[in-house]
């Protein structure tokens, strides 16, 4: 017996059912899903092929009917459910369209909100944040993962994630347990998923961080000047948002001196100190193409980069010359400034 002060100390237990042996991407997936919306609860797989135990569960997936009607997520549905686009929906797909908010609110309030005074000097209010995050991450996580994985179930494409599922089948010529690679393949699955979430809000919050640095005024903004963005970290998702930027600014007939406002340089503070700077892919078809790279006459080079460059803290420059460190902000800064004199000549 135990004793609690609070019903909050009391785990629910959740039982998700499925067939047993051979395990499946999208079956594997969209348990992971309900685990995920779950997280506070005491979670047991039922793995049978008894349809007297699994009816007993509260979620049944890809076994017989069922398109989320009381917790069944079915293999075999009675009609075959699409969405607006024609993909067909999946177990993957009816369970994420039914718990996703739920995952990215509880992810948001647990992980995000740790971070309250940066959210708030970003939106305002962190309302302003959940609301944007809720609004685009859900269909994110759907076009970009979930759909590809519910066409795979359907037999019309190969999934491109989650492929690592069918490596923990067991072996063909040895006796192995299903349940045991069963349970480390959702283990896994759950914290790959739980971080591909919080990455999608991650690319949302830096969209509207750095949208915010590029469009706040383009003269005087401390933020952009002489063609270089500057961004806190940088792993922030920066590339696809700053190579829409500039697509924009392209095609948008109002906008004079569009050279002037193209980003061709992100700057950031070095994680072991000083700055550095990547130079802006011309487009997302070829990343390795860049809008000014930097001289190849910097290439690799080290102790020696000051001295070509004439820039006193100048450090490095990697060998593809997409890349470069300074001791400071403003040695990064003549980095580029030099690099986009030379490519002009």
């Amino acid at each position: 017996m135990k004793t609690v002060k609070s019903l909050k100390d009391v785990k629910r237990r959740i039982l998700i059912g499925t067939h047993s042996n051979i395990f499946h991407i999208g079956e594997v997936v969209a348990i992971s899903i309900l685990c995920l919306a779950h997280e506070k609860d005491e979670i047991v797989i039922i793995r049978s092929k008894k349809y007297e135990e699994l009816e007993k569960c509260d979620y049944v997936v890809n076994v017989g009917e069922g398109n989320g009607e009381n917790g069944r997520y079915g293999h075999y549905h009675k009609t075959i459910e699409k969405r607006k686009n024609g993909n067909l929906y999946g177990n993957a797909g009816f369970v994420w369209r039914d718990f996703g908010d739920k995952i990215i609110e509880e992810i948001f309030n647990k992980d995000i909100l740790k971070n309250r005074r940066v959210i708030e000097k970003m939106f305002v209010n962190t309302e302003t944040a959940k609301e944007l995050v809720n609004k685009q991450v859900k269909k994110m996580v759907d076009e970009d993962l979930i759909q590809n994985i519910d066409l795979h179930q359907n037999g019309i494409k190969l999934a491109k994630d989650f492929n690592y599922v069918h490596s923990f089948l067991p072996k063909w010529y040895v006796e192995e347990s299903y349940e045991d690679l069963f349970d480390e393949t959702l283990e896994i699955t759950n914290k790959i998923l739980k971080r591909y979430i919080i990455k999608k809000i991650d690319e949302v919050l830096a969209s509207e961080e750095i949208n915010n640095r590029l469009t706040y005024g383009f003269y005087g903004n401390r933020f952009l000047k002489n063609n270089i963005v500057e961004i806190p970290k940088q792993h922030m998702p920066w590339l696809n948002i700053v190579i829409d930027y500039n697509n924009n600014i392209k095609e948008d007939k109002n906008v004079k001196d569009k050279k002037e406002k193209t980003v061709e340089f992100v700057m950031f503070p070095y994680h072991r100190g000083g700055w550095a700077a990547q130079a802006v892919p011309s487009s997302k078809k070829n990343i390795f193409e860049k809008i000014v790279p930097f001289p190849k006459e910097w290439s690799g080079e080290t102790v020696n980069l000051s001295k070509i460059t004439g820039v006193n803290d100048a450090i490095y420059c990697h060998k593809s010359c997409f890349f470069v460190r300074a001791g400071s902000r403003e040695g990064v800064i003549k980095l580029c400034q030099l690099a986009k004199k030379l490519y002009s000549k």
